[in-house]
């Protein structure tokens, strides 16, 4: 606590902030665990991410932010690690923490060592939830026995009225009251372009150039399109893979034409099916900045407090580079080509200062090369 006390956070605002990040994390554990009874379609998998996402808090916990990730860890566990890496060190994320310490507390954070001991101490409130998060369920179990025992039997009926439940001090200590999961802020909006409309705000606060903003909306627009998804909270791992496989199969030039805006997906399906192999599919840079979005956009709502699937990953599903960076861009034809080697610079110039007009004198030099 003392370098707590150092950098102006005092260790009463310390144990307030580091409870209300367990008590936060719980409350999601807990209600991943009560969807999951119903929602889940590969337990196991199910149980494989929680893992990754227990032994990720704990790494960094242990070996901090920067550190690489264990020996021998799988490539779930690199990716959560890494995934969670990029939210520690953003500059979104020190925003986010600076205003809900003074939500939490009341005072506003005023140096950066504040942000690196809050942020410290999220991780270590994190890893300590996760580490519990096989028990978050486990309050409902005795509580719910108990009051079946006290529960009169309908086939023998009962001679006296049935007593209340014990809550008595003793029994409140063995058994604590099951708090239910907090409710998402129905202040805000879960539409995925209203959720991007409020990222783009705090970016642009950031100044972040307009030109980049644009490419949110635009995400929002194509990812809308080619999934049919209009909340964010629907969004799962299936849909970000079949939005990239969507990515390779639209024009390339889609989103250039006004009438793009306005069209459908069947719409955007069939002018790609006219067009040569060679103009159909977004580059992979493009497609790796789309997926991108999606996975800031994601976070962004997660800490607005809305259940977004913790395993949407669309990280996992970047593409690789398969040229260099001077080979991205399109080869010359050959009428290119022809084109290109009838000019002046090779057939003959006037002068070598003024090599592109047409003479009789061949130039061997840098521009001929």
């Amino acid at each position: 606590m003392d370098g707590i006390i150092r950098t102006e956070i005092s260790p009463q605002e310390a144990r307030v902030w580091l409870a209300d990040v367990i008590k936060r994390e719980r409350a999601k554990i807990e209600k991943l665990q009560l969807l999951r009874r119903f929602d889940s379609l590969d337990p196991l998998d199910d149980v494989r991410h929680d893992e990754a996402t227990r032994d990720a808090w704990a790494h960094l916990a242990r070996s901090g932010v920067n550190a690489d990730a264990p020996e021998g860890a799988s490539d779930l566990l690199n990716s959560t690690i890494e995934l969670y890496r990029r939210d520690l060190t953003s500059e979104s994320r020190r925003r986010i923490i600076a205003r809900e310490f003074q939500d939490l507390t009341g005072r506003p954070t005023s140096s950066a060592f504040e942000i690196v001991a809050l942020m410290s101490l999220l991780i270590s409130g994190k890893r300590a939830a996760w580490t519990g998060k096989d028990a978050a369920l486990e309050p409902i179990e005795p509580l719910a026995d108990t009051l079946a025992a006290q529960t009169p039997s309908h086939l023998l009926g009962s001679e006296a009225p049935s007593p209340a439940p014990n809550f008595s001090p003793d029994h409140a200590a063995r058994t604590p009251p099951v708090e239910p999961p907090p409710a998402q802020n129905p202040a805000l909006d879960p539409a995925l372009n209203a959720v991007i409309d409020r990222l783009i705000a705090m970016k642009r606060e950031e100044g972040i150039e307009e030109k980049t903003l644009r490419q949110y909306r635009s995400f929002g627009d194509l990812f809308t399109l080619l999934t049919g998804i209009t909340d964010i909270r629907q969004i799962r791992q299936t849909d970000a893979t079949a939005f990239r496989a969507a990515l390779r199969k639209i024009p390339k030039s889609w989103g250039k034409s006004p009438k793009d805006h306005t069209a459908t997906r069947e719409e955007a399906m069939a002018r790609a099916a006219a067009l040569p192999a060679d103009k159909v599919g977004l580059s992979t840079g493009t497609i790796n900045r789309h997926l991108d979005h999606l996975g800031q956009v994601a976070t962004w709502a997660a800490d607005e407090g809305f259940l977004i699937d913790p395993r949407l990953d669309p990280g996992k599903l970047r593409c690789k580079e398969t040229v260099g960076e001077s080979e991205k861009k399109d080869a010359f034809t050959l009428p290119q080509l022809k084109a290109l080697f009838q000019s002046p610079v090779w057939t003959g110039s006037e002068t070598e200062y003024y090599q592109t007009r047409p003479g009789k004198t061949l130039y061997r030099n840098g521009i001929y090369w």
